[in-house]
């Protein structure tokens, strides 16, 4: 997990560091052509490509929608992300992306109003040990900006 957070803030910094050498758009561009790359070096080997055409094919229509509406959502995110960082401190920036637990933890509140089957056991089983992750997220964002 060390390795993981040095690396993580590694790539933070050098897409800071990109983003100031160049426009937003060439940013952008370079810095997401390595997941293009490292995507589709993965779809090269053919028992990979079938395993991965053949689970997409047998998934429902509603679960095909779902999966490329979350794509769509999370390429606004990323975009949104590199921007907040092309404008921003990197630091300020990753403590900020903390606050993404915040709103999972409401949306799930949310959904399991609306889904109670789906959700609610789930949630009533760990929403202390989530509140209290959240205030401690606050306490930390709190310390970080003052």
């Amino acid at each position: 997990m060390l390795l993981a957070g040095i690396f993580f803030g590694a790539s933070s910094v050098t897409l800071k560091y990109i983003f100031n050498l160049s426009s937003f758009i060439d940013g952008l561009f370079w810095s997401r052509l390595g997941s293009v790359v490292s995507a589709l070096a993965v779809l090269i080997h053919p028992s990979v490509r079938k395993q991965i055409l053949n689970y997409l094919g047998a998934a429902p229509p509603n679960a095909k929608f779902l999966f490329g509406l979350n794509k769509v959502i999370a390429a606004a995110g990323f975009i949104l992300l590199y921007y907040a960082i092309k404008l921003g401190s990197v630091v300020f920036v990753n403590a900020l992306q903390g606050l993404q637990y915040v709103f999972i933890l409401l949306i799930g509140i949310f959904a399991a109003k609306k889904l109670p089957m789906v959700f609610e056991r789930h949630l009533r089983e760990r929403i202390t040990r989530k509140i209290i992750a959240t205030v401690l997220i606050f306490i930390g964002f709190f310390l970080l900006v003052f």
